[in-house]
């Protein structure tokens, strides 16, 4: 199938070859299949661009499976046809490729048009230091005043989180917004955790100035439910929601060895530990799959410093949306995957990180580099038993945790879609369209 086909040789390509449906004036946003033809028909796929034109393939591609089947996008992009460009593209010859990619997109978007995304917009903000933010926005048929904004986890992007957004824009009548944390995928910057923060609020000035929206709700998955997400809702006044999709409980549990002497749990050497493996496969920076480490490589020690500052500061931050929400109205979820509560167990993909020794000689990353980072049974974080009841407790009401069931970290279904149903509840209850 096509999704398991880009998973695989998405890399081996990078390795061999470098109404109220009116926008507002301000915000005359083509619709993202649009776009993406126009752009295609105006300067069709070539060397220079074959990189980011077969991201753009892929992606979309994914998005169409879930809502228009696998057997439509086949169609247009069989596995053989992506193969084909594939190999193609290996071998260097750009202006054949370039023309099986162009077809290709132009086919997608005609499905795409045709499907329960075709008004799907890509907008583009400014957020901390002037970096561009890339979002997908849906904008509701019925009139609102009323948006939300999600985050993708980790290092991952906005497209994994389309069908949540429209489900939220058609069933809560909001306008709902995910987009790329700067950094990732088609943002601009690196990881800079207050600019991730920033993201949140910056995208609440954009729905503000150009549709005149008044209330918001906020969310993000795992590392885009804690921090960034969270911290907007304690910083930002406008949040009236927050909705954390199997956030960390605490950034300072993570990545802990029982007994073992650990400064806590900045998540920096996670990056620092990709980012040098990229170098190792010789993946170009700008690639798909290490875009997110863009330029760390001489801010290694600013990145770290910067998250460990920021993150100290929301070390219990359950405590401190506990305290906001008895200064102002904020409504917080959390909802866990099922797979996250299982017993604690140590798995294969443990392992001990040493950053070359000509590299250690900053105090900074040395502190918690050449160290164990420990993943367990869930594949992810060293969750102590029962912490997020201690998360839960912190908070005061309204509040609300939900286990899901059947479902893993990702939220693959069946689980995923009682997920979606519990967001756009908690948004109907809480972000109420005036």
């Amino acid at each position: 199938m096509l999704q398991t086909v880009f998973v695989y040789s998405v890399v081996a390509f990078l390795v061999c070859c470098g109404s109220q449906r009116a926008f507002a004036k301000e915000a005359q946003a083509e619709k993202l299949f649009d776009q993406i033809e126009n752009e295609v028909k105006k300067e069709p796929t070539s060397r220079e661009n074959a990189q980011e034109r077969f991201d753009i393939l892929a992606n979309v591609a994914k998005m169409l499976i879930p809502v228009s089947g696998q057997a439509k996008v086949d169609e247009v992009l069989p596995p053989h046809k992506y193969a084909r460009i594939l190999d193609i593209l290996a071998k260097g010859d750009f202006k054949q490729a370039g023309s099986l990619i162009d077809a290709a997109l132009i086919g997608l978007c005609g499905l795409g048009r045709e499907s329960a995304l075709a008004d799907m917009r890509k907008i583009v903000f400014p957020s901390l230091d002037g970096v561009k933010v890339v979002g997908y926005l849906f904008i509701p048929e019925a009139p609102s005043k009323s948006g939300f904004i999600f985050a993708h986890g980790g290092f991952g992007r906005k497209e994994y989180w389309v069908d949540l957004m429209k489900e939220v824009s058609q069933k809560a009548h909001v306008y709902a917004l995910a987009i790329d944390l700067e950094g990732c995928a088609e943002s601009q910057g690196y990881t800079k955790w207050q600019g991730r923060i920033k993201d949140f609020s910056y995208a609440i000035d954009y729905l503000e100035k150009e549709f005149g929206l008044t209330k918001f709700a906020v969310g993000g998955h795992s590392g885009g439910g804690a921090y960034p997400s969270a911290c907007a809702a304690i910083e930002d006044k406008r949040i009236s929601a927050a909705i954390l999709w199997d956030c960390p409980f605490d950034f300072y549990d993570m990545h802990i060895v029982p007994g073992a002497s650990d400064p806590g749990g900045n998540p920096a050497p996670l990056v620092e530990r990709t980012y040098l493996v990229s170098l190792k496969q010789n993946l170009p920076v700008s690639a798909p799959e290490v875009a997110s480490f863009r330029g760390i490589g001489e801010r290694l020690d600013e990145i770290y410093a910067e998250i460990e500052k920021v993150l100290k500061y929301y070390r219990h931050s359950a405590q401190m949306l506990g305290k906001v929400q008895m200064e102002r109205p904020l409504a917080v979820l959390h909802i866990i995957a099922e797979d996250v509560l299982r017993p604690i167990k140590e798995s294969h993909l443990g392992e001990t990180f040493f950053l070359p020794l000509s590299q250690t000689t900053s105090k900074v990353r040395g502190s918690f580099l050449n160290r164990p980072l420990p993943f367990y049974a869930s594949g992810l974080f060293n969750r102590p038993e029962g912490m997020w009841k201690k998360w839960e407790s912190d908070l005061n009401e309204p509040k609300k945790t939900v286990i899901i069931e059947n479902t893993t970290h990702g939220f693959e279904q069946p689980g995923r879609n009682k997920a979606i149903q519990e967001t756009v509840g908690w948004i109907k209850t809480y972000v109420k369209s005036e």
